[in-house]
């Protein structure tokens, strides 16, 4: 699991079956702290963690079975938060809230972190099996009487939780498979899928609080698919703009014939009050097991959704990521567009929040994970760069989880390789700006610097140096880590960037290059840190930051 905002990236994993690490980073997530053990390793074995971050602080939440009598199944799901400014963990917090640890077994537990003004509220949704006496098993023992999806909310960051409130009471023969919890502002919306109306065939349900989890708007859930068994969902929020991707199969669970397997969407503009009726998108319709893992986005104005899907093949057929995109709320889609040229597996779409027309789609192939950058809200895409070269084979997780942190204009991602019985965590990422030395070469030299992709409306880009990368916060208020030591080269391409030596004019598209530098004459054996970031004159303001490059001669 990975999340990320500001200046603060968390990555937790379970370390085998008793222990939930973590580790953390600064908004970049190249330099990890030592890892961090969040739940105690005591011999009850843990499942289902859920991480979330906003600024500072990281939340945890998982469940364990510390409370199981011998030969019990009952679970129970924690809290825990971690503050980066002060680098402590908070005491752990058990969500039951009256009710009987012994006798309950919680499912998925989701958590969700929104600042509304000065307070950092916290909800977590999870599902609860409650049972007259310790469950001892799945089909043995007592009947459960009840089984809930409970919203649990914390308004002091996750210290405590008074607040639980029922989102929905189950039918006993009912599944649930799937759940989410998206919070924006005073917003919480809660998604899940269940077969309360067929056996195995899984629907989407919502429910809304408009008062930060105090109550829930509508009299019962929402039922949002008809006559489908949802196979996997996505959802977004931006605003009081909600896209849900689907990926809808029909068939008969005994015989097994498919009728068929699509990608179908859903759109309300109304926060959830409403929605478009189920919508197929081009080219998402087949009459066999075609489609998988849907993941959908909305633009930081909300005036573009984007979905992106794996479709079709096996391991063996090497199966594609293929997309669609509508700018009229869900009313119109384009045709399905091939994104990858050498198969793809699991994409994950995720939007700049903070207002930019950026969005990053990265998704699994047999040689590598590959991510690819769109600088205009999904309309087009950069090439994919490849940030690993991890392999299926070699061990490595298909999902691989995604983030994107706007302070930085940085993607993040993490993943796992497993090898003679040694699972690794490994994290990795990319920035769509980038800086290209050119002509850089021993002896008699003309070098430049080209700059491709600083779009944030800045006229212009300093290149610095550094004969090491290191650590230089910016200055004027910014606070950003650039990676470059302060050193004599440092100062001295500072005072050539300012100078115009090293300052590369951008076009509209944030596309430009230094000046060359006309003899210079370079000794074998250098080497040096190069970065790029954007400023403007007449504000003071830095704008994007290209990730650290060494030259080597």
């Amino acid at each position: 699991m990975i999340a990320t905002d500001e200046n603060l990236s968390a990555v937790a994993w379970l370390e085998g079956t008793n222990e939930l690490r973590a580790s953390f980073s600064d908004g970049r997530g190249v330099e990890w702290t030592p890892t961090i053990t969040v739940k105690p390793s005591h011999p009850a074995p843990a499942f289902d963690a859920a991480l979330c971050v906003d600024q500072q602080v990281a939340v945890f939440a998982w469940r364990d079975r510390r409370h199981a009598v011998p030969q019990s199944i009952a679970s129970t799901p924690f809290v825990r938060t971690y503050d980066a400014s002060s680098g402590l963990l908070s005491a752990e917090v058990q969500l039951l809230n009256g009710l009987p640890a012994a006798n309950v077994t919680t499912e998925r537990p989701i958590a969700a972190a929104v600042r509304v003004g000065s307070t950092l509220r916290v909800h977590v949704l999870v599902h609860h099996a409650v049972f007259p006496a310790p469950p001892t098993n799945m089909f043995g023992g007592p009947v459960a009487t009840d089984s809930l999806l409970r919203l649990y909310t914390s308004n002091d960051g996750g210290h405590t939780f008074p607040i639980a409130r029922d989102v929905a009471h189950l039918p006993l023969t009912a599944i649930l498979w799937d759940l989410r919890v998206e919070a924006e502002g005073d917003d919480v919306h809660v998604f899940w899928t269940d077969d309360r109306s067929s056996w195995q065939d899984y629907e989407v349900y919502h429910q809304r609080s408009s008062d930060g989890g105090l109550t829930f708007d509508f009299p019962v859930e929402h039922r949002l698919t008809t006559h489908a068994a949802i196979q996997a969902f996505d959802v977004d929020v931006a605003g009081s703009v909600i896209a849900l991707a689907v990926n809808d199969t029909a068939h008969d669970p005994l015989s097994g014939t498919v009728y068929w397997d699509r990608i179908d969407t859903l759109v309300s503009v109304d926060r959830g009050t409403t929605f478009t009726p189920q919508t197929t998108l081009p080219g998402a319709s087949a009459t066999d097991y075609a489609f998988a893992w849907p993941s959908v986005a909305i633009s930081s104005s909300g005036a573009a959704i984007d979905v992106a899907w794996q479709s079709g093949g096996g391991w063996t057929t090497q199966p594609d990521v293929d997309w669609s995109r509508s700018v009229d709320a869900g009313a119109h889609w384009s045709s399905e567009a091939l994104l990858t040229a050498n198969g793809g597996h699991y994409p994950r779409l995720r939007a700049d929040p903070s207002g930019r027309a950026r969005m990053t789609l990265s998704w699994a192939q047999t040689d590598g994970w590959r991510v690819a950058a769109s600088l205009d809200d999904g309309a087009s895409w950069q090439p994919p760069v490849e940030f690993s070269g991890d392999t299926f084979t070699t061990g490595g997780v298909g999902h691989i989880p995604a983030c994107w942190n706007s302070r930085y204009q940085n993607f993040v991602s993490t993943w796992l390789t497993a090898a003679a019985g040694v699972t690794t965590v490994w994290s990795g990422g990319a920035r769509p700006q980038t800086i290209t030395p050119i002509g850089f070469q021993v002896g008699p030299a003309s070098p430049h610097v080209a700059c491709e992709r600083f779009d944030d409306g800045n006229s212009i880009a300093f290149v610095l140096a550094s004969l090491t990368p290191g650590s230089f916060a910016l200055p004027f208020g910014d606070g950003r880590e650039l990676g470059l030591a302060p050193d004599a080269l440092f100062a001295a391409t500072a005072n050539l960037a300012v100078s115009g030596v090293l300052a590369a004019p951008l076009d509209a598209q944030g596309d430009g290059a230094t000046a060359a530098l006309a003899g210079a004459v370079l000794p074998a054996g250098l080497q040096f840190s190069l970065v790029g970031v954007s400023f403007d004159l007449a504000t003071l303001r830095f704008g994007d930051i290209s990730d650290v490059v060494t030259v080597q001669l």
